[in-house]
């Protein structure tokens, strides 16, 4: 069942995932099914966090597991800047350790 685009406009995401295919499946979903919202992609924290300085996008979906800089780090630096931004986590996390870190940090799963 094919689903029409939805319009949405003056919207801005940034999607932080260190697997290359994720991230370009992600975008060719996005580009297709809502044209107007502006799309940032970055492959690990620490350029997530120079996009979110850069361009203060309304969301924030990341992996929580990546090189350089994790999504747990770069969601506390984020929320330091902007605490009123939602971040969703995506992980195949387990431990509730890291998931009761992520979830103090503000982020949503």
């Amino acid at each position: 069942m094919a689903f029409p685009p939805y319009e949405i406009r003056d919207i801005a995401l940034l999607f932080v995932e260190d697997e290359s295919h994720a991230r370009d499946l992600l975008a060719r979903v996005i580009s297709m099914n809502y044209p107007g919202l502006q799309l940032y992609a970055a492959d690990n924290g620490a350029v997530g966090l120079e996009l979110f300085r850069r361009h203060n996008p309304d969301i924030v979906v990341t992996d929580i597991s990546m090189p350089v800089m994790n999504g747990i780090q770069m969601a506390k630096e984020i929320k330091a800047i902007a605490p009123e931004v939602v971040i969703v986590a995506v992980t195949a996390h387990t431990d509730a350790s890291y998931l009761l870190s992520a979830i103090e940090t503000g982020i949503h799963r």
